[in-house]
């Protein structure tokens, strides 16, 4: 049984190509800095538009695109209402799909007779890679049309001294739980104790923590991992190049009881850390209410999920909320985890 909760987005403010085509579409700056492309599908009747605002991104912060969709008819035309970006090096390789539509995907909607309509844009995206980048924009159910990739630069800043710089600028994040096992200065494991953030009744998490570094230009990009119990055989969730990767790539938690992984990444330069991915996995076993806790803005909320004996899958494409579900609050004796449950934003 699949159970989708878009509970993230409910709780914080809201952030495939055929071979023909009638145009190839073309691209002109609207002013200095922001770039605009568009694409006509092969039968003349939509236009897909997006604009870029920035020409050069900057590493930790989001790419800020708008999407259109005109109808270039006398006749009214349904067509999806989101869409998502292709991020690729410069050699081809796909870095980022930014689609964050999990299962059967969002309804069409009508556009009257040369209307034009703004669409979802997807999830927002961080930079976390050096540049040039190739992005491409994709307009979703516009059928048999394939939107031009855009060449954009990656500003080169400061970056941190050391990888123990840049390691301990991410564990500072406030409220982190990562500060009660602190990785070492090239992220040796290290394991702790995790009381409830808001004081409530529950055994501690134990904790080991550990962290990678992957050196860029100007800017480290830190993924600070932990695993719950302490003595979890070993798992780390694994880079992804797109949401869906993100959710399920690396299969399943080590053995049958109550488990918890989790993954954040941070883009670190001279001037401090900024988190853009977060992932977690969690199982819990029993039949005890969980309690699932969020970071965001350096402030711990709590909110409730089903009854204990779920997997968990968690995605925040701009990670700037961390997720960690308290799986001490679940017995761990009973019935395998049957239910899945999915958190994005």
């Amino acid at each position: 049984m699949l159970l989708a909760l878009l509970v993230l987005a409910a709780l914080s403010a809201k952030p495939a190509a055929a071979s023909a085509e009638r145009a190839t579409g073309g691209s002109e700056p609207h002013h200095s800095h922001a770039l605009t492309v568009w694409a006509v599908n092969f039968r003349g009747t939509l236009r897909c538009t997006a604009t870029f605002e920035d020409r050069v991104l900057e590493p930790g912060r989001p790419i800020s695109m708008s999407l259109a969709v005109t109808n270039l008819t006398d006749e009214p035309k349904h067509v999806g209402s989101h869409g998502y970006l292709e991020i690729r090096a410069p050699d081809g390789t796909l870095l980022w799909i930014s689609d964050g539509v999990i299962g059967p995907g969002e309804l069409t909607r009508q556009l009257g007779p040369h209307q034009t309509k703004e669409i979802h844009p997807g999830a927002t995206t961080r930079v976390r890679w050096s540049g040039p980048l190739e992005i491409r924009p994709v307009c979703t159910e516009v059928g048999r049309l394939r939107m031009p990739s855009v060449a954009l630069d990656v500003a080169v800043p400061e970056p941190p001294t050391s990888e123990a710089e840049a390691i301990a600028a991410s564990v500072a994040y406030p409220g982190s739980p990562w500060q009660v096992c602190p990785p070492g200065p090239t992220g040796e494991a290290a394991t702790g104790s995790f009381d409830t953030p808001d004081g409530f009744p529950l055994p501690p998490l134990s904790l080991r923590c550990w962290a990678d570094v992957r050196h860029e230009a100007g800017f480290d990009v830190v993924s600070l991992h932990l695993v719950s119990p302490s003595d979890l055989p070993d798992f780390a969730i694994p880079d992804a190049t797109s949401p869906e990767e993100a959710f399920f790539e690396g299969g399943a938690l080590p053995g049958e009881g109550n488990a918890l992984a989790s993954r954040w990444t941070f883009v670190v330069t001279a001037d401090g850390a900024r988190p853009v991915l977060s992932q977690v996995r969690s199982r819990t076993v029993g039949e005890e209410e969980p309690r699932l806790y969020l970071l965001q803005n350096g402030a711990w909320s709590t909110h409730a999920l089903l009854s204990c004996g779920y997997e968990l899958y968690g995605v925040i494409q701009t990670g700037r909320i961390l997720s960690l579900d308290w799986i001490t609050a679940c017995s761990g004796v009973g019935a395998p985890a049957s239910r899945k449950v999915l958190l994005s934003a």
